[in-house]
């Protein structure tokens, strides 16, 4: 189906034009306008260089902002730059927008850094046009925002908007996501805390071995969940559905995508953690009044391990290449403390164990199930909290490198 095209004016103050181009309407959704436009021919520009005939642009409109912004792309579809103009919000009429250009711009790079352009040019035509006190006000509010915008990365409102498709998706398909957090807790103390629990003679760690492995099991499932929401699902999500694309070519930025994404990977084991906790509780794995409280460092290594996973994914670009990174996540899982005291292992292999914010996360949360408290806590306490940051920003920075880049 052929777009509806569409030709852009742009005026100065005086109702002058400046310049005109074609271009057609890609989508449009309430206030917001979005082009896709061609260079019809070549521009030479004093700090984009050499514009070439043919060079893509997405546009972005809104019919109640003071700016727009143009998205500049390279002959591979990836971003080249970012280009925002402030301007008297356009009008639209008669399959022509126009618009009044305020000459002072802002040019952002991929990385988000930014250059704001022309100050002393609005500065001269304010004089020679006699803007208005308010439009000077708008323009300066402009720039703020955008600015604004620019440096704070995650937008929270655009990540809660995220969150909340993902959350209307789940709530369809629920029946089917609650089979598995209730029927692989039960089997898995029964295997674990009753079965093999038998053939342990003694107590684990000052505990028993059901309480002991009834921690293991709520962190490995719930750790799990979060692993797996943010490689095959965020993979489909990002490649064979294109709903990445879709959601980014609305004002949402990669950094609120990333936090969305990771938030709403967190949710679901936070779902899954409070029906797990329950089973733990009727079996008798869960001692201490703290239990009501043990999802929480299992929260806090879920965002690490959902910003992790959410990184590689950003790297993988054959769904097969999953098949490294899962066999890397279960035989970590084996040595983080589950299903026996990392104490036991090897001095070497135990280091690499407490390496691992995953084993920070159970032992805590068998801490807070069973009320026995250590020194070493608070330092697990921090150490999982700092991984958590880190893996957030390395998801953050893959992401807009994948998508936008």
């Amino acid at each position: 189906m052929e777009l509806p095209a569409i030709t852009v004016r742009v005026l100065k103050y005086d109702g002058a034009e400046y310049r005109h181009w074609n271009a057609r309407i890609a989508r449009r959704e309430g206030a917001l306008i979005v082009l896709d436009a061609q260079f019809e021919y070549d521009v030479d520009h004093h700090l984009l260089g050499r514009i070439q005939t043919g060079t893509f642009t997405v546009e972005y409109y809104w019919l109640d902002r003071w700016y727009n912004v143009f998205r500049f792309l390279n002959n591979d579809g990836q971003t080249r730059l970012y280009y925002c103009n402030i301007n008297v919000p356009p009008t639209l009429e008669d399959n022509v927008l126009t618009y009044i250009d305020l000459d002072i711009d802002i040019l952002v790079q991929p990385d988000l850094s930014c250059q704001v352009l022309d100050l002393e040019e609005f500065e001269v035509n304010a004089a020679r046009y006699g803007y208005s006190v308010q439009v000077k006000r708008h323009a300066q509010a402009a720039v703020k925002e955008l600015l604004s915008m620019i440096q704070t990365q995650v937008n929270l409102r655009d990540a809660s908007a995220v969150w909340r498709r993902n959350v209307e998706v789940h709530l369809r398909l629920w029946k089917m996501n609650l089979i598995a957090p209730v029927i692989e807790p039960v089997f898995s103390v029964l295997a674990f805390g009753w079965g093999l629990g038998a053939l342990v003679a003694g107590r684990v760690s000052g505990i028993s071995y059901l309480s002991f492995v009834g921690a293991g099991i709520l962190g490995l499932t719930v750790l799990m969940r979060a692993m797996f929401e943010t490689t095959y699902a965020a993979y489909f999500r990002m490649v064979y559905q294109s709903t990445y694309d879709a959601i980014l070519a609305t004002p949402v930025d990669a950094e609120s995508l990333a936090f969305a994404e990771i938030l709403w990977a967190v949710t679901h084991a936070l779902l899954d953690t409070l029906i797990i906790l329950v089973v733990l509780a009727v079996f008798g794995a869960a001692t201490s009044p703290w239990a009501a409280v043990a999802p929480l460092p299992l929260l806090v290594g879920s965002v690490f391990i959902a910003g992790f996973s959410l990184a590689i994914t950003a790297h993988v670009h054959d769904i097969d290449a999953f098949n490294i990174y899962m066999a890397a996540f279960f035989t970590v899982m084996l040595i983080c403390g589950a299903w026996f005291p990392v104490d036991v292992l090897p001095v070497w292999l135990r280091w690499i164990a407490w390496a691992i914010p995953l084993t920070e996360s159970i032992d805590l949360s068998r801490a807070l199930l069973t009320g026995r408290f250590l020194v070493r806590h608070a330092y697990e306490a921090v150490y999982l909290l700092i991984s958590a940051i880190v893996a957030c920003e390395w998801a953050m920075r893959s992401l807009r490198r994948r998508m936008v880049a």
